[in-house]
């Protein structure tokens, strides 16, 4: 069987971390596995010895005819394709070749004209299009709860996965000697990364001292935050660690984590931060809450204020921190497993009618 993932791009970020994770669960199992995609990026060289197909163009008709050219050349049976553009243009690009496409949803659709939302209903009814997979129940009830009748038989939750080697019973205690707060993910605006540097301004001013912050990461944002930083003496504090291709050192050091975005589906960066036997502070937005488990694993928030609380009481609690990090571990180990995943996805791609 041969299978080609389809994404926009190989830039950093949930659904591209995904995928590659994907390729390298399912490349033992599968002869010849593909790549297609329109950008390099931060993961490029992530990807091993599979096939890379990039594209020419990114107009809708000019990818849909490069994609039929490249089903029948390479003879692939299977198109899994990633975000909104990939699952559009391989849908109808079905309509030309013989290929079955499954759809991958890693996205919300805010602020988008009922179009598109009306073309994914659409495509969806196609023959070909045999599988919707949504990496979290909250987001299939989102798609749900704007009258997208999808066709119930193709749709599937399947979690995303961690993409670390761990193992729950080697999960130390930490022992720092000061308290280290990580984040990992992209430095824009829907992440609001501002709001750590906020953290870090409360913690100073009820005389909480003994940690730091490291934030992991690119994005469009971080110069403007590295200047806050400077300008407001807060250097000892704040660590702008850059993108890491090998963040699995970093978890290993953290002892709380804190993602403060205002968007999100199934976070793989939350889900390392569990498998790491880390607490974590989350937003109640998207799949957050499938993740943490509120005051057993860590903390649901719903605003900032809140955020600073629970952190506070988390760095001066160490006995908590340790409760909460061992039941995080365990959870999220058998909720998120990559062997998980793996099987059921190779159990979805055999078996497609």
């Amino acid at each position: 069987m041969n299978i080609a993932f389809f994404i926009t791009s190989l830039r950093a970020g949930g659904a591209e971390k995904q995928l590659i994770t994907d390729i390298n669960l399912l490349k033992e199992d599968v002869n010849n596995l593909f790549i297609i995609y329109y950008y390099e990026g931060e993961f490029s060289n992530n990807i091993g010895t599979i096939k890379k197909i990039k594209l020419k163009s990114t107009n809708y008709i000019s990818s849909i005819i490069e994609i039929r050219k490249i089903i029948r050349k390479y003879k692939i049976n299977v198109l899994y394709s990633n975000l909104y553009r990939a699952m559009v243009i391989s849908a109808i690009a079905s309509i030309f070749v013989d290929i079955k496409v499954v759809w991958d949803f890693h996205f919300h659709l805010y602020d988008v004209s009922k179009v598109h939302y009306f073309l994914l209903y659409l495509l969806s009814k196609l023959k070909k299009v045999k599988k919707l997979i949504f990496v979290c129940h909250e987001l299939k009830k989102y798609y749900e709860n704007r009258n997208l009748v999808f066709p119930k038989s193709k749709l599937e939750v399947i979690y995303n996965s961690t993409e670390l080697n761990y193992n729950p019973n080697e999960i130390s205690n930490k022992k720092n000697k000061e308290i280290i707060i990580g984040y990992v993910g992209r430095i824009v605006k829907l992440k609001r990364v501002f709001f750590l540097l906020e953290l870090v301004e409360y913690l100073l001013s009820e005389n909480i001292t003994n940690f730091k912050v490291q934030i992991i990461g690119e994005g469009e944002d971080r110069k403007f935050l590295e200047q806050y930083v400077t300008e407001h003496k807060l250097t000892n504090y704040v660590q702008f660690l850059g993108f890491q291709s090998n963040v699995e050192k970093f978890y290993s050091c953290f002892d709380l984590f804190i993602l403060p975005s205002r968007e999100e589906c199934l976070p793989i960066s939350l889900i390392n931060a569990g498998v790491s036997g880390i607490p974590s502070i989350a937003f109640d937005v998207g799949g957050n809450n499938e993740i943490i488990i509120n005051e057993i694993t860590g903390f649901i928030v719903s605003n900032k204020e809140e955020m600073f609380k629970k952190a506070a009481l988390l760095i001066q609690d160490s006995n908590l921190r340790k409760k909460m990090g061992k039941e995080s571990v365990n959870y999220c180990c058998k909720v998120f497993d990559k062997e998980n995943r793996r099987k059921k996805l190779l159990d979805l791609i055999i078996n497609i009618q």
